[in-house]
């Protein structure tokens, strides 16, 4: 990987002065690059249900009338000729016996297929970066990144959500609220690595995750043996949509 793209990964890394034991694909999704020049555009967002997505999983998914992360599944695939656009509040916090770091980034993507644009606002600063029709990732200064780097980015929050449900690793657990939503609650325990998905009660969509590391962060002249802190991270769905492939939402791949 070019030192120049490793140096913007870095800068732009909110664990750059630990060891990750465990979290080392989730801090790179965090990852951006440099600014965009253009200004940020508002608009209203909506969580918007797939009903035809929801009547399809009652029809084919056994039990999916109570099995909500069947139904969160089935209304987030993706539909054909349209863009899935996925809003994300992430608020990361790193504790170790050297390092307490936080982070709040807002995270925007624009997918259809393997095409994606992405824009994150970390902390005041905006990155973006764009996967066009030839495959290649292009951050927003032109550079192309390598291909370990595209593989890392791929999946987005849906896509991961759909990966694990797809590996069946989604274990079911008990009711809670989460962003003030009545939720069912999705464990996924890996040991030193734990994640938490909630679902709508009600709508049976994603509403968000809190997801926990175990990290290694060296004390200084004392190298630590084990892991010695966590690094959260509590992913909020502000909105899931799927876009009609009109002219002026396939511009937003671009």
């Amino acid at each position: 990987m070019p030192a120049d793209v490793i140096e913007r990964l870095r800068a732009a890394d909110p664990a750059r002065d630990v060891d990750p034991i465990a979290p080392e694909a989730l801090l790179t999704r965090l990852k951006a690059t440099p600014p965009r020049k253009r200004k940020r555009r508002h608009r209203a967002l909506l969580l918007v249900p797939v009903a035809i997505a929801a009547a399809a999983a009652a029809f084919l998914i056994p039990s999916a009338n109570t099995n909500l992360a069947a139904r969160a599944y089935a209304q987030t695939a993706p539909t054909s000729g349209h863009i899935l656009y996925v809003r994300t509040t992430i608020e990361t916090t790193m504790r170790t016996p050297t390092v307490t770091k936080d982070t709040h980034a807002i995270r925007e993507r624009w997918q259809q297929g393997e095409r994606w644009n992405e824009r994150v606002e970390m902390d005041g600063k905006v990155f973006g970066e764009t996967r066009g029709a030839d495959g290649k990732l292009r951050f927003s200064d032109g550079t192309v990144a390598p291909q370990s780097y595209v593989e890392l980015r791929e999946p987005g929050f849906v896509e991961e959500f759909r990966k694990r449900y797809e590996r069946g690793t989604l274990d079911q657990s008990d009711t809670t609220t989460f962003n003030g939503r009545h939720a069912r609650r999705y464990v996924v325990d890996e040991g030193r690595n734990r994640a938490e998905y909630f679902i709508d009660a009600e709508s049976g969509m994603p509403l968000g995750s809190i997801e926990e590391f175990a990290v290694l962060s060296p004390g200084p002249g004392q190298p630590a043996t084990g892991p010695n802190g966590t690094f959260t991270a509590t992913t909020v769905v502000d909105a899931i949509e799927q876009l009609p492939a009109t002219p002026a939402n396939l511009d937003k791949l671009r």
